[in-house]
């Protein structure tokens, strides 16, 4: 909305996405619920499967235009528009603009100071196992190798709580640990643009995006693969085109460099979506 809204004055609301049963109500008495005082869309964003039928719904409703934000589980054509990231292969349609990564919140640029770093914790999912000592390793060695920078470390709700308890008692001089239950929503973006060097777990795809987008050095610490998977291969893919550096060719020599190409993709989208719905 962020990017939408520095094109073109508009104004934005949050609806909650409702069961089936209310919604199949709603159709039935022509009424969307609990929304009667809102004026009528010209956009119904929505991203995640659970929010497919309350977007149809509000459309038959009340009108407007039908934008979902990932590879929706429903046709793509019973939508005005899908932007679907390029990972997950979709096929090239009228109504599908592929992406470059998710979309995110974060504004490029910033002073990226090189005296400033953050390392971004993830943790176990579907396509990785976690390993907290090789993860340590890596974390001991790029601070001691860049003495001169002053890292920043936050972990994920989905860290687990053995290794978040180990970062918090990292012993170097030029490390500090922050809880990312203790922060608010601004800590990040600002974070991110402020910092010079980011280094992010290779499982946190869309927080590689919104540091690619940042406009920052970016590198991916390893994690073992648990299955390959089109996500797995995401970073080769990144480190290929030089937008990334992978942490095991960082550690034979390889600079940690800002990226060829930085990305702006919600930028992108938004001019694509005024143009396109002509708004």
């Amino acid at each position: 909305m962020e990017a939408l809204q520095q094109l073109r004055p508009c104004n934005y609301y949050k609806i909650s996405r409702s069961p089936l049963p209310r919604l199949l109500s709603s159709v039935l008495r022509r009424r969307y619920p609990a929304n009667d005082s809102l004026p009528d869309p010209d956009l119904i964003i929505g991203a995640g499967h659970d929010t497919h039928a309350s977007i149809l719904c509000a459309k038959l409703i009340r009108g407007g235009r039908t934008v979902v934000l990932m590879q929706p589980s429903l046709p793509v054509t019973w939508f005005d528009l899908c932007l679907i990231p390029a990972h997950d292969k979709p096929r090239a349609a009228p109504k599908t603009i592929i992406t470059e990564g998710a979309l995110t919140g974060i504004a490029p640029g910033g002073a990226h100071d090189p005296g400033a770093g953050l390392m971004l914790i993830g943790g176990p999912s579907r396509h990785h196992r976690w390993d907290p000592d090789l993860l340590l390793t890596q974390i001991n060695s790029i601070a001691d190798k860049t003495s001169s920078v002053n890292w920043l470390i936050t972990d994920s709700p989905r860290t687990p709580t053995e290794t978040s308890q180990t970062l918090g008692l990292v012993n170097k001089g030029n490390v500090a640990y922050v809880c990312h239950r203790e922060l608010d929503r601004s800590w990040m973006p600002a974070q991110l643009a402020r910092a010079g060097y980011i280094w992010i777990t290779v499982d946190s795809v869309s927080m590689i995006y919104e540091a690619l987008t940042a406009g920052a050095a970016v590198g991916l610490l390893e994690v073992p693969v648990r299955r390959r998977h089109r996500i797995t291969q995401i970073p080769v893919q990144l480190q290929s085109r030089k937008m990334v550096t992978l942490y095991q060719d960082w550690d034979r020599g390889a600079p940690l460099t800002k990226p060829a190409t930085v990305l702006n993709e919600s930028a992108r989208c938004a001019e694509i979506l005024l143009r396109k719905f002509a708004l």
